[in-house]
């Protein structure tokens, strides 16, 4: 998946992606440096989950997930989409670079 344009400028820019010194006071900042990090940690974790699950398929010809492995998965997704509209707001609403 694409990063968004903001996310990736951001990562050019910061590869560790922290706020710099003068930007820990600002609260839209940090919080644009955390989606961001989640969003990337998201992206790099996607490619081991999928070859876990190729290797399960191959071993044992299906995939397996324990009860509560699988209550956490809904609960998160739950709160995915009760909260997305409002998170997408929230980035649209951010400025990251001039726009001119």
């Amino acid at each position: 998946m694409e990063p968004p344009a903001r996310f990736a400028a951001l990562k050019r820019s910061n590869p560790e992606l922290t706020p710099q010194p003068g930007e820990e006071a600002d609260e839209d900042k940090r919080r644009l440096y955390r989606m961001a990090k989640a969003f990337f940690e998201m992206e790099e974790g996607i490619p081991r989950t999928q070859e876990w699950v190729r290797s399960e398929l191959r071993k044992k010809g299906y995939v397996q997930l324990d009860a509560e492995s699988a209550k956490r998965r809904a609960e998160v997704q739950a709160v995915i989409d009760r909260e997305w509209p409002a998170i997408e707001e929230k980035m649209k609403s951010l400025i990251l670079l001039p726009r001119w």
